[in-house]
C-alpha cells in the first residue's frame, strides 16, 4: 500500500475519489492508501480461498466476498478491502455514493506482501477486532504455507492466535462452519523454502 496524499481528506471526499478510481483505495482516518497490484502467488491464494469457502458455504446463510468488497470499521473513519470476507445471516452494508461497505463480517483474510506485512499483522488486526461480528481473521503468507489464525467465540472474548505451517495443516473456521486445508489453499502456488 502507498499513501497517495499528504493533507487529510474527508470521508465524503474519499468516496468521490473511490467512485472515480480505477484502483482500490483504502481510507485510514483522513489518508488514502492505494492498493498495489498482486503477484501470481497472491492471486492464486485469493482464488483458492474464495473457491474453498464458496464450495463449503454454498446453500448456507453465509456468503463469501472477494477483494472488491469494502469493509467499514465501526467507530473509526476507516474503510478497507480485505482479500476475503464472509458474512452470515444476511450481509449488512453502509452505502456511500453507491458503494456498499460491509459492516458485519464474521471472517476476514489478508494475504501478505513484504510491504504490507506489518499493517496486516498489527494495524488491520487492531481494527478488525473492533468489528463486533468478527470472529476469525487469517493472515496468509504468499510464498510459504504459513497462516496465522486469530479467533474468538464472542465479542467480549480475548482473541486467540494459532499458527499453521506446512501443507498437512488444516484450519477450522468456527464462525462460518468451514475448514481450510493448506494443501488446497496453496495449490498452484510457487513456494519458497521454509527457513531452518
Amino acid at each position: 500500500m502507498v499513501a497517495t496524499q499528504l493533507a487529510p481528506i474527508s470521508v465524503d471526499e474519499y468516496f468521490v475519489f473511490l467512485e472515480a478510481s480505477d484502483v482500490k483505495l483504502e481510507y485510514w482516518d483522513g489518508k488514502i492508501l492505494s492498493m498495489a497490484g498482486a503477484s501470481a502467488n497472491h492471486c492464486t491464494i485469493e482464488t483458492n480461498l474464495l473457491g474453498l469457502l464458496w464450495t463449503q458455504l454454498h446453500g448456507s446463510v453465509c456468503s463469501a466476498f472477494g477483494s472488491n468488497q469494502a469493509v467499514s470499521i465501526p467507530g473509526n473513519a476507516i474503510y478497507v478491502f480485505p482479500y476475503v470476507s464472509v458474512a452470515c445471516g444476511g450481509a449488512e452494508h453502509q452505502i456511500h455514493r453507491g458503494i456498499a461497505c460491509l459492516t458485519n463480517p464474521l471472517l476476514l483474510a489478508e494475504i501478505t506482501y513484504p510491504s504490507t506485512e506489518k499493517n496486516d499483522r498489527l494495524s488491520k488486526l487492531l481494527q478488525y477486532t473492533r468489528i463486533r461480528s468478527a470472529k476469525d481473521y487469517l493472515v496468509v503468507e504468499q510464498d510459504q504455507p504459513v497462516v496465522m489464525h486469530y479467533s474468538r467465540r464472542s465479542w467480549d472474548e480475548v482473541w486467540h492466535v494459532s499458527f499453521f505451517e506446512g501443507l498437512d495443516a488444516t484450519i477450522e473456521l468456527g464462525s462460518v462452519g468451514a475448514w481450510v486445508a493448506l494443501k488446497d489453499l496453496y495449490e498452484g502456488v510457487q513456494l519458497s523454502e521454509l527457513p531452518l
